[in-house]
């Protein structure tokens, strides 16, 4: 019975340890296509280590890395929201939590960027990037509620006739489009329409603060 025992652990021992050195070899071999910029095809790669250990920290951490170089922000969170639950190293947290910062800052959640980035700097003060990240942070949203507050206060405002129909409709888009966090959208669309149409020139000071916003959400490292 002891024999069977033994042979038994043995036995799973040896699929334990087959196993991990699976995933090793997924995550080196993503790390190799990572360093080629081969985002997608390290994405998948990466995937398969998690498929194969959900516990892997790195596993995790690297997908996330993958798909936020994809600029696929939502599914890079959560892949460091997966990382962030597989590891107790407190420098690790840190760093995974300013990854994360990173991919809300990217969907324009300005608010929840900056919780992660002050959690991420309390594990580990000694981050400049993290650090220059807040505070953007800190003025996009100042910048995002004051573009919210305008819009408002726009759509109250009766039409002006000068303004055409069509520069009309185009700024209620835009605006639909800043109550969704989309400022860089927002700003294409009436930088397009301003070509097409000199009334739109109307709303210059809602397009002048629609293209800083854009600006630096494309200056965040």
């Amino acid at each position: 019975m002891n024999r069977i025992v033994l042979y038994i652990i043995g036995v799973l021992w040896g699929l334990h340890v087959h196993a991990q050195t699976d995933i090793r070899k997924y995550i080196d071999k993503g790390n190799e296509l990572y360093e080629k910029q081969d985002f997608r095809s390290a994405a998948v790669t990466y995937k398969h280590a998690c498929i194969l250990d959900s516990t892997s920290f790195d596993a995790w951490f690297n997908f996330g890395n993958a798909l936020y170089k994809l600029q696929k922000y939502i599914l890079a969170g959560d892949a460091y929201s997966k990382a962030l639950q597989n590891t107790p190293d407190a420098q690790l947290q840190a760093q995974t939590l300013y990854a994360l910062g990173n991919a809300y800052m990217k969907q324009e959640d300005f608010k929840q960027a900056i919780d992660l980035y002050k959690k991420s700097l309390l594990l580990n003060p000694s981050q400049p990037d993290c650090r220059y990240n807040l505070s953007f942070a800190l003025k996009l949203l100042e910048l995002q509620q004051k573009q919210q507050n305008d819009s408002k206060k726009n759509q109250d405002k009766h039409k002006q006739p000068q303004i055409s129909p069509y520069a009309q409709q185009l700024k209620q888009q835009a605006d639909a489009l800043v109550a969704q966090y989309k400022f860089s959208e927002a700003f294409s669309l009436m930088k397009q329409g301003l070509e097409k149409d000199k009334t739109v020139q109307e709303y210059k000071d809602f397009i002048d603060r629609l293209q800083k916003i854009s600006e630096l959400t494309d200056s965040i490292k």
